[in-house]
């Protein structure tokens, strides 16, 4: 979690191109199914609000990842809401990467399905 902090401050201070940044994505990559939802979340926007391009393997991991903690309901809502919009971002930056951008969609029908059936924070 502490690289993944370091990464959003990172990126908060408008850090775009840097080794540092590199190793974190790098080393993130193999070490996402740890993260939580608030380290999802910060991932996601670190990488969304800067559009950094991330490794294929990171992108997709963290997909996947998020995608698990929706169907297990344990997303809040602004973590939902977060990575909603973080990957609708991401999937831009992603066209012609099928795999990342199946990871996308498949987070995007558990985090919808999560909305409708179970959070009590959404109500039409």
């Amino acid at each position: 979690m502490d690289l993944v902090r370091a990464l959003w401050a990172l990126v908060k201070l408008g850090v775009r191109d840097s080794p540092e940044l590199s190793g974190i994505m790098q080393h993130m990559a193999k070490h996402v199914t740890g993260l939580d939802e608030v380290g999802i979340s910060m991932l996601a926007w670190a990488l969304a609000s800067r559009e950094l391009i991330a490794p294929t393997t990171l992108a997709t991991s963290l997909a996947q990842r998020a995608g698990a903690l929706a169907r297990e309901y344990e997303l809040g809502s602004q973590a939902l809401a977060s990575l909603c919009w973080a990957f609708g971002k991401l999937s831009r930056l992603a066209s012609g990467l099928d795999e990342q951008l199946q990871a996308f969609k498949r987070f995007f029908l558990a985090a919808a399905y999560e909305v409708v059936h179970i959070s009590p924070d959404f109500s039409p």
